[in-house]
């Protein structure tokens, strides 16, 4: 996942390409194995498996700590670079203490 800022109508990556956003700031709700970690969800990572959820759960999620507040103007997410996999859809929430979260609306809809 990519996660940028608006500043002056340019993009700027966060830190889930360049590992600015460290390990401990990225979680899952779960991990498939050992070799699918939430961390394996940055974007353009090719190291080994992507982050894949369990087997068992019906509601699975990539959560980042950006740690201060940003406006997202844009999301990238990729599929996993050595196997046929990707997520074929998601949709985005937004929280500012981790508890309550809100999801994201174009024209008052949840975007999917």
């Amino acid at each position: 996942m990519y996660l940028c800022a608006r500043r002056d109508c340019v993009d700027l990556g966060l830190g889930m390409e360049d590992g600015e956003i460290p390990n401990d700031k990225v979680t899952a709700s779960s991990e498939q194995s050992a070799n699918t970690p939430a961390t394996n969800g940055r974007l353009k990572y090719t190291s080994g498996s992507s982050w894949c959820a369990g087997t068992g759960d019906t509601n699975p999620y990539l959560q980042i700590d950006l740690q201060t507040l940003h406006i997202i103007c844009a999301v990238s997410t990729q599929g996993n670079s050595q196997a046929d996999q990707w997520v074929k859809d998601y949709k985005l929430q937004l929280s500012t203490d981790g508890t309550t979260w809100t999801d994201y609306k174009e024209a008052g809809q949840v975007k999917v």
